[in-house]
């Protein structure tokens, strides 16, 4: 479930904080997972790899995620890696 991070990632690009609720009612809408099932993976897998990675951070009290402190070059690269996915992505739309 790869696409789960990257779509996690890419909605905290564009987003400062998110509660973890409205993150896998996000993803869930850009695939067949539900949204329940994702919560759980999400929050019991998937964020906790991402926040070990340093890619984010998950307070899971308050049950909100935002970006880490990222440096300019890590940035660069997932915003190139996630802008690949999509052009991909639409390429496979239109075929």
């Amino acid at each position: 479930m790869v696409w789960c991070r990257r779509a996690a990632l890419a909605l905290l690009c564009e987003r400062e904080s998110v509660a973890l609720d409205e993150l896998a009612d996000e993803v869930a809408r850009s695939t067949a997972e539900s949204a329940e099932r994702l919560l759980v993976s999400l929050d019991r897998h998937h964020l906790a790899v991402m926040a070990e990675a340093g890619l984010l951070k998950y307070d899971r009290a308050s049950q909100r995620v935002r970006l880490a402190d990222l440096s300019p070059t890590a940035r660069s690269r997932i915003d190139r890696r996630l802008l690949a996915r999509s052009e991909s992505a639409a390429d496979t739309d239109e075929a």
